[in-house]
C-alpha cells in the first residue's frame, strides 16, 4: 500500500507509537525510552539492509525453516541477555517489560498476547485492504506464539548459571 516507506521505517514508526502509548498508560517517562527509540531507528536500518540479503537466499522450504529456527533462537536469546544485563532494549521490548511491571503480569504472557494480537491485526488489515495475507506465514505465527515463552526459559536458564551485574551502573538507572 505504502511502497515508498520501507519495512524498517514502518518498524521505527510502530515502535515510536508504542512508546507514546506506554507513556500514556503508565504515566512515566525516562531517558531509557529515548535510547530505545534510537535503537529502534538503528534496528529499522538493519532490517532494511538484511532484507536485501534475504532476497539473495534460495527460496526453499529447508532454507526458510533454517532461517526461522536461527532467527527465533537469536531473537529470544538476545532478549534474555538484554533484559538480564539491564541493557537498553528496543522500544517494543521496553513496551513489554514496562507493561509487565506496571500490571504485574509475567513478561512472557504480555509478550505472547501482544505478539498474537499484532499478528491477528496484521491478518485482518491484510484481508481487508489487500484481499490476501502475503506477509503472515507459519513462521510469523510460530514466532508470535513461542518467542515470549522461549525468552523466559532462556532467561531462567541464564539466571540459574550466571550472576548478572551491570558493567555500566548508569545504564541500569536509565532502563
Amino acid at each position: 500500500i505504502f511502497k515508498k516507506i520501507s519495512y524498517g521505517t514502518w518498524c521505527f514508526i510502530f515502535q515510536g507509537s508504542l512508546l507514546i502509548i506506554l507513556i500514556l498508560i503508565i504515566r512515566k517517562i525516562s531517558l531509557g525510552y529515548m535510547i530505545s527509540l534510537l535503537l529502534a531507528l538503528l534496528h529499522g536500518y538493519v532490517i532494511d539492509i538484511f532484507g536485501i540479503f534475504m532476497n539473495l537466499l534460495p527460496d526453499t522450504l529447508t532454507v526458510r525453516i533454517l532461517c526461522l529456527m536461527l532467527s527465533v533462537a537469536t531473537l529470544t536469546t538476545g532478549i534474555a541477555f538484554a533484559i538480564n544485563c539491564k541493557l537498553p532494549v528496543l522500544a517494543v521490548d521496553v513496551f513489554y517489560i514496562k507493561l509487565s511491571d506496571h500490571f504485574k503480569i509475567p513478561f512472557k504472557n504480555v509478550k505472547t498476547v501482544f505478539d498474537c494480537t499484532c499478528t491477528m491485526v496484521s491478518i485482518l488489515l491484510s484481508l481487508i485492504v489487500l484481499r490476501s495475507v502475503p506477509s503472515v506465514g507459519p513462521g510469523t505465527i510460530v514466532t508470535a506464539l513461542f518467542s515470549g515463552f522461549l525468552a523466559h526459559r532462556i532467561s531462567e536458564w541464564l539466571n540459574a548459571r550466571f550472576i548478572f551485574v551491570p558493567y555500566f551502573k548508569c545504564l541500569e538507572k536509565i532502563t
